[in-house]
């Protein structure tokens, strides 16, 4: 995280809501250019983080009554609360929680900013950060990866793997130039731009020498009802194709539940124990070539979203960027047609 001393030439930020009305006093507007500080979009970050203002004075470096005293001065300068003062803590209002989300998104870009001008000084080709979900990884993104570094060996890159929407929220506050994911309701919106790339098959696995391996033949009933599971959250796509799958069958989602987030941690879980897991076929590539699952005789026919390439409409693509969704295009069409 960049601090003062690394943008002491940047003293004031402006906030300029993209719906302000043209007829709204320009006076509001001098007002914050004048106001509004690079320490009070950490403020903002901080509280929006910690949910407490001792916490946040804390990794301010600030006392508390320092801090009461910038919250109160941020607040004064929209004419609004901000954040809902509790027994225990802190909460943002609607408008607290969109200030929070513009003050992440521009200290990321600040960030990325003096990153990418780093590694152009060092004589390096610039930065890309990418964002993708575990599914897309193996030989989509890490394929398309591979030739990147191949074709600018001092490119930086770094990639961030997790579920779609933990991803897009990665993308929504500048964190990442790009995102390879599923669309989600809030990326339906003008702010972002989909390009579909492809889909996944969803397979049920066991580990290697689980008493189900035995078996040719079995009932959706019998998984369910004899048998615990490991599941991604509630709101993944996998989690939502078996819920549909269940719900078409008239069968209750399975009592017995691990829900875990991390796909590495699904894939030690199931070799520990005698749950039944749900993945993606190429997140489960690695494990079922290797022996250590073995994919049950059962189909799981509601197909999930299709992935694709997210970006933001407000930002010009970077040559980077460019180069790297023209490997992904390429690298999609010829898994495409070898499928």
């Amino acid at each position: 995280m960049l601090n003062k001393s690394n943008f002491g030439h940047i003293r004031y930020l402006v906030l300029m809501p993209a719906n302000t009305p043209e007829s709204a006093p320009p006076v509001l507007h001098r007002s914050l250019l004048n106001r509004l500080r690079y320490k009070h979009l950490h403020m903002l970050v901080a509280l929006g983080s910690s949910l407490n203002l001792h916490r946040a004075s804390l990794s301010l470096a600030m006392s508390q009554p320092a801090a009461t005293r910038m919250l109160r001065e941020i607040e004064d300068m929209f004419g609004c609360q901000l954040f809902e003062r509790l027994p225990r803590g802190m909460r943002p209002t609607a408008l607290g929680a969109q200030l929070v989300r513009f003050a992440e998104a521009s200290l990321n870009s600040l960030d990325r900013c003096a990153e990418d001008l780093a590694a152009r000084r060092q004589g390096g080709y610039g930065y890309l950060s990418i964002g993708t979900i575990m599914g897309a990884a193996p030989d989509l993104v890490m394929t398309a990866v591979a030739r990147m570094k191949a074709q600018s060996p001092q490119l930086r890159l770094r990639i961030m793997g997790d579920t779609s929407d933990q991803v897009l929220r990665l993308l929504d506050q500048r964190r990442i130039d790009m995102a390879i994911a599923r669309r989600s309701p809030a990326a339906h919106s003008s702010s972002y731009s989909f390009e579909e790339l492809g889909n996944e098959r969803l397979l049920v696995v066991v580990r290697s020498g689980h008493p189900l391996t035995r078996r040719r033949k079995l009932g959706w009933q019998e998984l369910v009802g004899d048998w615990p599971w490991i599941l991604q959250p509630a709101s993944s796509p996998a989690r939502i194709a078996l819920d549909q799958l269940l719900q078409r069958l008239e069968l209750p989602a399975p009592a017995d539940i691990i829900e875990c987030s991390s796909v590495y941690s699904m894939q030690q879980l199931v070799q520990l124990t005698d749950a039944v897991m749900l993945l993606s076929e190429s997140a489960l590539k690695d494990y079922l070539r290797m022996g250590l699952v073995r994919a049950l005789p059962v189909c799981i026919d509601v197909p999930m979203a299709p992935f694709g390439i997210l970006t933001r409409t407000d930002d010009a693509p970077t040559q980077e960027q460019q180069r790297f969704i023209a490997l992904l295009r390429a690298q999609a069409r010829g898994l495409a047609q070898a499928g």
